[in-house]
């Protein structure tokens, strides 16, 4: 009994015993023919599987193997040469990165030294020239329970004068402000340099901040009237104190 099924061909015996010869013709013009001999055999032995390669198949499908595991040892090789390329890239990129942060902090360092150097070259001139003091009138003002306090003295240094104030707050309520400043004789507005331990003109109650008032050194030696004055939020001006006069 012969079944087909699309290109397999099955054959089943039909009796217990028997002999057979199969001729088996493919291709579209018979190109070629295969002749089995067919025999009945035990159920153990039936289930069996021919695949009939010719030479030239057999050939090709050497050559074609040949070929993959060229094609594949060809790229392991390009996938390796490429991790190679990407290590050493890496390892050049993290050499470049150490070397420029090295540098960046060569220059820090050697910034820092220059900075400290002519800070301390200038504190020496400054004292080579002397050092100068005024004395300051009125030292302390209340504004409600916030006391605005002085150094006794501004201490001059080469063109720059310099005065610390305080700001001491003993109230319930915050005391904020706008900013702190100078008035000549004149009632005119000196540039002033102000430096303060706290970036906000808010003091907690309670608390207190610190800072230096820093302004040409010819206000102090001059002898006029120098006034300290401090604004509000508002820019209206809560406090005012004669320094010198």
């Amino acid at each position: 009994m012969v079944q087909r099924a699309e290109n397999d061909v099955f054959i089943k015996p039909v009796v217990d015993k028997g002999m057979s010869n199969l001729f088996v013709k493919t291709g579209d013009r018979s190109e070629r023919v295969y002749n089995f001999d067919l025999s009945i055999v035990s159920a153990a032995e039936a289930v069996r599987v021919m695949n009939v390669v010719t030479a030239t198949e057999k050939a090709n499908a050497g050559l074609d193997a040949s070929e993959e595991r060229k094609g594949s040892a060809i790229r392991e090789a390009a996938r390796a040469e490429a991790d190679e390329i990407l290590r050493k890239a890496k390892a050049d990129a993290d050499k470049i990165l150490a070397d420029a942060q090295e540098q960046a902090r060569g220059r820090d360092r050697d910034a820092e030294s220059s900075a400290q150097k002519g800070v301390e070259r200038k504190f020496i001139d400054a004292l080579m020239l002397g050092l100068r003091e005024s004395k300051v009138n009125n030292a302390r003002i209340m504004i409600k329970k916030v006391a605005i306090i002085l150094d006794p003295h501004v201490l001059t240094f080469s063109e720059k004068s310099y005065l610390r104030y305080t700001i001491q707050n003993t109230g319930n309520s915050d005391f904020r402000f706008a900013g702190l400043g100078l008035e000549d004789g004149a009632g005119t507005p000196v540039n002033v340099e102000i430096t303060q331990n706290k970036p906000e003109n808010k003091v907690r109650s309670g608390e207190s901040i610190t800072g230096i008032i820093a302004f040409d050194s010819k206000i102090a030696s001059g002898r006029g009237k120098v006034t300290l004055f401090v604004k509000g939020t508002d820019q209206s001006e809560v406090a005012r104190l004669a320094l010198m006069q």
